[in-house]
This record gives C-alpha cells, structure tokens and sequence, in this order.
C-alpha cells in the first residue's frame, strides 16, 4: 500500500494487496477488507473507483466463494440431502 505526494495522501493497493483482496473476498465484506487494511469502506470503494483491478479482484473472489459453496450445495442436493435439494430447487428452479 502505497500513498501519492502532494495533496491528501491517495491510497494505491499494490499488485499483492489486490490479490489479498481478491482471496479475502470470497469470505468478508467490503468493511472487513478495509479493516484489515485499516481504512474505513468508503475508503476501499474511493480506490475501486481510481483503481478498477482492485474492484475486478473483488468481484471474482467474491463470485469465487459464492461457486464454492454452491457447489457443495449441489454436492450435498446429489448425494441425497433433501433439505439441500429443496433450498437448490426453491432458490434456483423456482419450486
């Protein structure tokens, strides 16, 4: 993490922050991430804005955790689970 000179101080992630962001997507918001940063959300949505990796970084962690767990959703529906076939079905069949 790394500040501009002149003016008030610009947060840039570097290559590795956006990967961090990335992984801690799939599993903590936007106010989580920026507490491990220790800047507040408005803050991490102010360098999405200036830095579009970093909002691509979260979309594709976050999109990540969200095909992880459906996935074993799907597991658990194909294995026999009932009450996850019926939450699958209702949520993505429309039943």
């Amino acid at each position: 993490m790394t500040t501009e000179a002149g003016g008030p101080p610009v947060i840039v992630l570097s290559d590795e922050d956006v990967g961090r962001v990335e992984k801690m997507a799939a599993v903590l918001t936007q106010d989580q991430i920026a507490d491990y940063f220790g800047f507040t959300a408005k803050t991490l949505r102010n360098i999405m804005k200036r830095q579009p990796e970093v909002r691509t970084a979260y979309n594709r962690g976050k999109a990540m955790g969200i095909m992880n767990v459906a996935n074993n959703l799907v597991v658990k529906a194909m294995d026999g689970d009932v009450n996850a076939a019926k939450f699958y079905l209702s949520h993505q069949a429309g039943w």
